[in-house]
Formats: structure tokens, C-alpha cells, sequence
């Protein structure tokens, strides 16, 4: 269970988080600065924010379950993802920023025409809401269980679910609709260097526990080395890696998800980017998963103590191993990061919405003679808009019933 200190140190994050949107609404002169960075970001600050914005909480839930169950198999998602970063270096990065544009769907429209930017406009619009409602609500499901633990009523867990869910969505929405695409930039950067701080700490923590690298390895079950699976065996089977070749080059430079090269300052700044989440796919995924594998020595009653109590009881390895280890205060510091993995998915999505309903629908169809300042303040409208529904969304998934 959480200590006081742990609570502190929640209580300081949320409000730094939110106090981000107040000092960063004075780099916003117009609707190009709040949606776009003003495209005079450097490549240190985009590429921290690339890096983060494409993980939530799943990395330490649902990606710790793969982790636990199929051991290094976990690993080549994550280096696929290395793969789409070297080709964005390649080849998407630069053309990405030398399009000059201030959304992703307004290439749709110089490309395609009026008709398609607003199919693709209103499909992204509608889906923004459902993607940040689940992360919302999954972050809300494991946190639930580490301020609460297993034992609690379903009636006070519920009331806790949406308590998360509410204070998370109104910290980002604050930061994101005052600070726009600056407020978003810095946030994600700072929220890496503090989820790479605990997590490393965790995984030393972790390794110290079970006596050492050594000791670390040969606690490890039989089949923790093996990648390839025969098609069926398992979900993740070769046709499966297969896919994820295909599927990661897409997923990180389609021209929606690679969006974030159009606020670099240059071209070269823009192909630079790519360094941080190409290395940091690299290396940081083998320090995220240390806790879990350990997990199986520290906590070798993890799958009876949450059996029948959570839906995939091996999704809580990660959490269930820093409670085991970590101090009190760094408790709450791995809730921070746990935090800021998830907000990091939601303030992107939240000002990158915002640009869409202004930039390629008000601005475009409704009101084409709007001023500059008309189209900054409608922004911060919409990116309020975008915030509350993806909290209405969240507390919709918490209230229904189980879902996985």
C-alpha cells in the first residue's frame, strides 16, 4: 500500500503537470504555436515527446503479461518499432516537415482534395476520444489496484476507478488546452526523464533482490529465450512477427502518427528526432520487463494471490514486483511514471484533435475568414471539448461491467 510520502509525491506531480499548461501559454502567439510548436521545435524536445506519446501504461500492464508468460518474446515488438524509426530517419521524417504543414490532415487535402480531408478529418475526430478513453480508463484499472490492493469491495474500488479517471483527465486537459503543442512537447519530455529514472531504479532494485545477474538468469522458467513459435501455438506466433514487420514501419510514419516531425524546426531537425525513440526502443525495453521476469522469485505466489480478483493476473507482475521492492516514496514515484506514460498518449491526442476540429473543419468549412486569434481561442475550446470526452468515455468503460 501506498505511504504518505508515496501520496506526496502524487499530489506534487499533478500539480506540476498542470502548472506546465500556465507557464507555456505565453509561448502561444497564434493558432500555428499552440497547434504546431510555431515549427521551431529542436530535435531533443520533439524527439523525447516522439518517443513517449507512442507508449501508455500497456508497456507496464498488458505488455508485462507477454513479457511474463513468453519471456524475450516481448522484446522484438519493441525493436520493430526500432525498425520504423531507422526508415522514418530514412526517408518520412524530412518529408514530413517539408510539407510546412500545421495538421496531418492537411496534406490529406492537398493531396487528395476537400471530400477526403473531411472523411479522414471526422474519422480521426471520433476515434481521438474512443483511444484516449481506454488508455484513461486502463491506467485507472491498474492504479486502482495499487492505491486500493486486492482485498478492497468492489464498491470503493469502482468509486476510486472514477476518481482516477476524472483527476487524470482534468490535470491533462488544463495542461494541454492553456500550453498547446509547447505545454504537450515539454510535458512529454519531462515525463521521459522521469519514467526512465524509476524504471531503471525499479530494474537495479529488482536484480539486487534476487541476488544478482546470475542468480537473475538461472531463476528465469525454460522457454524465456524463445521467439518463434509454430502458427497457432500461441497468439504470438511467426505469422504474427511477421506482421509486426509491416505493421510497425506503418504504425510510426503514416502521416498521422508521424505528425509530430511538422513541428520541427528544419528538416534536419526533424530527421534528428527519430534518434531518441529509435535508441531508446533499443535499449529501454530490455530495463522496463527486468522487474517482470525477476518477478517470478519475488513474488512466486503472484498468479494464485490475483487469480479470479483481475481478468489476466500476469499483467500485474510489474506492479506487483515494485511493491515488493520499492521504498516508500519511490512507491509513489513508479505511480507518477505509470501516470506519465499514459498522459503523455492523452495531452497528444488532445491538442492534435483540437487542430483537426479547427484547422481542417471551422477554419476550412465553417468560418474561412476567421483571424488568427479567433482560430487560437476556438482551439482551446475544442481542445476542452476533446478532454471531456474522452473522461465521458473512461467513466462509460469503468461503469459497465468487466471488460478486459
Amino acid at each position: 500500500m501506498l505511504t504518505v510520502y508515496d501520496y506526496i509525491v502524487i499530489g506534487f506531480y499533478f500539480l506540476f503537470v498542470m502548472s506546465l499548461g500556465f507557464v507555456f501559454k505565453h509561448f502561444n502567439k497564434g493558432s500555428k504555436d499552440y497547434f504546431a510548436g510555431g515549427q521551431r521545435m529542436c530535435w531533443w524536445l520533439l524527439g523525447g515527446s516522439l518517443f513517449i506519446s507512442n507508449f501508455s501504461c500497456w508497456t507496464f500492464t498488458g505488455a508485462s503479461g507477454i513479457a511474463y508468460k513468453y519471456g524475450i518474446l516481448i522484446m522484438y515488438i519493441y525493436f520493430m518499432d526500432v525498425a520504423g524509426y531507422i526508415i522514418g530517419y530514412a526517408f518520412f521524417a524530412t518529408r514530413l516537415r517539408q510539407m510546412r504543414l500545421i495538421t496531418a490532415i492537411d496534406g490529406v487535402r492537398r493531396r487528395f482534395g476537400k471530400a477526403n480531408e473531411q472523411f479522414f478529418n471526422w474519422l480521426s475526430i471520433i476515434r481521438a476520444p474512443l483511444g484516449g478513453g481506454v488508455w484513461l480508463f486502463g491506467l485507472a484499472v491498474i492504479l486502482t489496484s495499487v492505491f486500493l490492493g486486492p482485498e478492497t469491495s468492489d464498491a470503493t474500488k469502482s468509486s476510486m476507478l472514477n476518481w482516477i479517471i476524472v483527476l487524470t483527465g482534468l490535470t491533462v486537459l488544463v495542461m494541454a488546452m492553456l500550453g498547446g503543442n509547447w505545454a504537450v512537447a515539454a510535458s512529454d519530455f519531462i515525463q521521459l526523464l522521469l519514467l526512465m529514472t524509476i524504471t531503471v531504479v525499479t530494474a537495479v532494485l529488482a536484480l539486487v533482490k534476487v541476488g544478482g545477474v546470475t542468480a537473475f538468469f538461472n531463476q528465469l522458467p525454460a522457454g524465456s529465450f524463445k521467439i518463434f513459435y509454430p502458427l497457432g501455438a500461441i497468439k504470438y506466433d511467426w505469422f504474427f512477427l511477421i506482421s509486426m514487420v509491416l505493421g510497425s514501419i506503418l504504425l510510426r510514419n503514416n502521416i498521422m502518427t508521424a505528425a509530430k516531425y511538422i513541428a520541427a524546426r528544419d528538416s534536419r531537425h526533424a530527421r534528428l528526432s527519430t534518434l531518441i525513440p529509435m535508441i531508446g526502443y533499443a535499449i529501454l525495453p530490455v530495463i522496463w520487463f527486468v522487474p517482470v521476469w525477476a518477478s517470478h522469485t519475488i513474488v512466486p505466489d503472484m498468479m494464485q494471490k490475483y487469480q479470479g480478483i483481475v481478468q489476466n493476473p500476469e499483467e500485474m507482475s510489474y506492479i506487483v514486483t515494485a511493491m515488493h521492492i520499492l521504498p516508500q516514496g519511490l512507491l509513489g514515484l513508479l505511480v507518477v511514471g505509470l501516470f506519465a506514460a499514459t498522459m503523455s498518449s492523452m495531452d497528444s491526442a488532445f491538442n492534435k484533435n483540437a487542430g483537426f476540429i479547427v484547422c481542417n473543419f471551422y477554419r476550412d468549412i465553417l468560418r474561412p475568414e476567421a483571424s488568427d486569434k479567433e482560430l487560437y481561442l476556438t482551439g482551446q475550446i475544442a481542445t476542452a471539448l476533446s478532454g471531456v470526452c474522452v473522461i465521458i468515455v473512461a467513466l462509460i468503460l469503468a461503469n459497465i461491467g468487466k471488460i478486459s
